[in-house]
Parts: C-alpha cells; structure tokens; sequence
C-alpha cells in the first residue's frame, strides 16, 4: 500500500502532435486520443485532493486553456508543455498569472540543428522569440534539451545558449531508446552520457543561481536506483488522454503497466492501494539483465521503463529523474 501522494503529476491531454521528432519515444501511428473537457474535470479534480506540487499538461489540446482553467479551479499549479507550434505571444498573454512555469524544448544551438531533430523548418527562431517574451513577461522558463547522438557534440554551445536567454530552469534529458529514438539508434552509450554529466556538472558550478538539471549516470557511487526511479519514490503519477493512471510516463503507452484508471475508480484508491504495486516491484527485482550486471549493487537497477521495454541500456538512469540529485 502506498501512503506517499506524487510530487508531479503529468497528464497527456493529448497524442495529436504537430511535429514529427526523429528522436520521440511515442508511437503516433497509434490513435492519436484526446482527453476530454468533461473528463478532465473528474481528474482533475481527484488530482487536487492528492495535493502534488503541481500539474504538468503535455500535447497539443485544441482546448489547453479551458484545461488551465479548470486546473486552477481545484486550485492546482500548472505547467505547460507542449510542441510550441501553438504558442504566440497572444496565448501567452491570455495564461499568465495561470501557470507555474512554461516548458520550452531546445535541442540544438541553432536552427539547422534543432530544426532537423524536430522536423520543423523555422521552429527553432519561433521557440528562441517566444522565450525571450515569455522571459519579458515574467513567466518562468524551463528548457528541455533532449539530448542524442545527433548533438551531444553541441552541449556546451547548446548551454551558453540558454544562459543567454535567463531561463531558470536547463534540463539536459537522455533520450531513451524508446519509439523512434530507438529505430534512429539515438541513445548515446553510457561512457559517453556519463563524460557529458561530468561536462555539465563542471559548467555547473559557474552558475549557482541556475537550475542546471541532468541525469548523472555514475557520476559517483552514492546514489541507489531508490533515490531515483518513481516506483520506490513515488515521486511522478502520469495519467494518459483516456484516464489511465502510470508510475512513468515513458510506460504511458502500454496499458499492461497502468495501476488503474481514474476515469473509472477513484484515483486515491488508485495511488495508494492499487495491487500493481507490488506486481511491479516484483517484476522490477526478477530482471536477469539487472542481476547479472556488474553495477546492479550501485544502481540497484536502472531505469524501470528500460528493463521491462527489454533494452540493454542497463546502466543509464531513470530519464524522468529530471531535477538531478545535486552532486
């Protein structure tokens, strides 16, 4: 039985998605399902009795704000991330003061870069303008750079590049080899992630006054895989477009994982005694890839999503462990 409430709470409102990322962990030849007005209230609602830190909504929902709205009426805090090819300054003027932080993804320094990972030609200047507004209206900003093969080589200008900006927030993410990020073989190997860790760990201790988050796979041996993976923190809930309610959002598309649905139960009896919590756990404990690994007593054993997808990346870190662990 689980007695901890979830710090973050992410829904998917949406699986419509106006870009096509070479290096997404979605599958959209998949229905592309919506959550609904209607439904969104009885989530959210249930949601604001857990109390999480705050709600962040993901996709491209025709009806973003209404959900904002209907968010702050159960008086949650909300983030907003989405693909941004929606985002202009007159949105922006319409949610302020409505939402906690704005999510702006980034994965290169300039547009021949960032523009050919997403698909999207002139993307990359709309994102850089609509942060500098966003900054100018006070909104605070986190930039997730979404980090592969393709411009792991282009971190650092990547980094000065946000500095430049004043977002408070830099996340480096891992791509995780999941969907097309791992058909493209965009997951870059452990040595690599963990040399760029400590780059971004060194640049780091430069700007104290910035959140510089990343994923700092054994960067020392002081952490276990307790600290870090949602199903012994019981730090993120994720709830996908049809109500369905996950430990981690990159298992949002395999209903076999979900712990119930809250469109059809009631979501604190969901969290707190859903009996596949424990069947997780001990699926999580029967991994061969994980007990036969030479580091499986530092990591305890990786990522969660990873293992049960059956991908050998058994030494990279959980990716939804974004706020880093401060080493």
């Amino acid at each position: 039985m689980r007695q901890t409430p979830p710090d973050i709470c992410i829904i998917n409102v949406s699986e419509r998605c106006a870009l096509d990322c070479i290096h997404c962990y979605l599958d959209k030849t998949k229905a592309q399902r919506e959550l609904s007005l209607a439904d969104a209230e009885i989530l959210l609602k249930q949601i604001g009795r857990l109390r999480p830190h705050y709600v962040g909504f993901e996709g491209d929902h025709p009806q973003l704000e209404d959900l904002i709205e209907i968010a702050c009426s159960h008086d949650l805090e909300v983030t907003v991330g989405a693909s941004g090819v929606y985002y202009n300054r007159e949105f922006l003027d319409r949610i302020s003061g409505k939402v906690k932080r704005l999510l702006f993804s980034v994965d290169g320094p300039t547009a021949e870069i960032h523009d050919k990972l997403r698909n999207c030609p002139g993307l990359f200047d709309k994102t850089i303008k609509l942060i500098e507004y966003a900054r100018d209206r006070k909104y605070k900003v986190a930039a997730l750079c979404t980090i592969s093969n393709e411009n792991v080589a282009y971190i650092e200008k990547l980094y000065f590049l946000m500095l430049h900006l004043s977002v408070d927030i830099i996340s480096f993410i891992y791509t995780s080899p999941f969907g097309r990020a791992k058909n493209n073989a965009l997951s870059v190997s452990p040595d690599i992630w963990k040399s760029t860790c400590n780059k971004i760990r060194h640049l780091r201790k430069n700007e104290p006054d910035i959140t510089i988050a990343y994923e700092p796979v054994f960067c020392n041996n002081s952490f276990t895989v307790r600290n870090v993976c949602s199903i012994y923190r019981k730090q993120y809930m994720a709830i996908n477009a049809v109500g369905e309610v996950f430990f981690c959002p990159l298992l949002m598309t395999d209903p076999v994982y979900a712990l119930g649905n809250a469109l059809k139960g009631k979501l604190d009896q969901i969290w707190y005694k859903s009996k596949k919590w424990k069947e997780l756990e001990q699926l999580r404990t029967k991994m061969d890839i994980c007990s036969e690994c030479d580091t499986y007593a530092t990591c305890g054993g990786g990522c969660f999503a990873n293992v049960v997808k059956g991908n050998n990346v058994e030494k990279v870190l959980c990716y939804m462990y974004w706020d880093g662990l401060g080493i």
